[in-house]
């Protein structure tokens, strides 16, 4: 039986005309799973509504939210710590190291985080290599702690360039599918299927 290897994915999706629905749905986990987000673009409250309307349950005693959204409120009874603003990497990868932690010493043997999103860290911080680098602690943790990482990431506020630079640390990248729908509403953006492609090592 092969060893279990930690996964981390880029996944490109519009702020516009996205819903983060796809992405969601790939950080629904068995009941023994734990699961942390890091949100810059919406609050605590929020990320876990969208979770539960994508079918998600949250339950705070295997689940935590960093909210560095600045419009956020800390919530014992949900788990939801805050940190002050986006551009705060030191205080986000303290608090996301400690909750990480705290699911584990729980019991949880592994540990789903979903980042919503980059776009935010490089409006409120500027400099890839900045970005890089605290990306590469943490999906460092995820990959050695056999866990998952889902980072967002809008691809249309970003250049190719950045997007490549920020891949070394990612196992693979996905694009979020447009939907028909969306894609006459905005009828600049590329037409696609529904649902997110992923192009990795394996997504589980």
């Amino acid at each position: 039986m092969s060893q279990q290897v930690g996964s981390n994915i880029l996944v490109t999706e519009p702020t516009v005309g996205g819903t983060h629905k796809s992405v969601m749905k790939l950080l629904i986990g068995s009941g023994n799973e734990g699961l942390l987000f890091v949100t810059t673009s919406q609050t605590g409250r929020e990320t876990i509504d969208l979770f539960e309307d994508c079918g998600g349950r949250y339950t705070k005693n295997r689940m935590a939210v960093v909210d560095a959204s600045e419009e956020g409120r800390e919530s014992v009874p949900l788990n939801i710590r805050t940190v002050s603003r986006p551009s705060n990497l030191t205080g986000i990868n303290i608090l996301y190291s400690s909750l990480y932690e705290q699911l584990q010493s729980s019991g949880i043997a592994r540990v789903r985080t979903g980042f919503y999103d980059l776009s935010s860290l490089l409006t409120y911080n500027g400099d890839v290599r900045t970005i890089f680098r605290f990306l590469h602690t943490l999906t460092g943790r995820i990959k050695t702690s056999e866990g998952l990482g889902i980072f967002v990431i809008d691809p249309e506020t970003q250049s190719e360039q950045t997007l490549r630079s920020l891949m070394q640390p990612f196992d693979g990248r996905g694009d979020t599918q447009v939907s028909d729908e969306t894609a006459d509403r905005h009828p600049g953006r590329r037409r696609r299927h529904r649902g997110v492609r992923t192009h990795d090592q394996g997504v589980r």
